[in-house]
C-alpha cells in the first residue's frame, strides 16, 4: 500500500529542477495495484501538503495532459 509519508520521503531523493507526478515517486506496478480512489485520495493529500508548504522545496507547476498534477523540486 502506498502511503503519503512514502511520497514525501521520496521527494528528498529528487534532483533540483526535476518535474514529477505522484505516480512517478513509486514503482509503476505498485501504483497500478492501488485502487483508483486511493490514488486520488493520496494525490489530493499530497497536493494539500505541498500547498501548505509542508513538503520542503517542492512546488506545484500545473497539470499534465492526463490531468495529473505536476510538481517540481526547487
Amino acid at each position: 500500500m502506498i502511503t503519503l509519508n512514502e511520497l514525501v520521503g521520496k521527494c528528498a531523493t529528487l534532483s533540483l529542477g526535476q518535474k514529477f507526478r505522484c505516480r512517478d515517486l513509486v514503482a509503476a506496478v505498485d501504483w497500478d495495484r492501488e485502487d483508483r480512489s486511493l490514488r486520488i485520495k493520496i494525490g489530493s493529500r499530497f497536493f494539500d501538503l505541498v500547498e501548505a508548504g509542508e513538503v520542503e522545496k517542492v512546488k506545484v507547476i500545473g497539470k499534465d495532459s492526463q490531468n495529473a498534477r505536476l510538481y517540481m523540486k526547487e
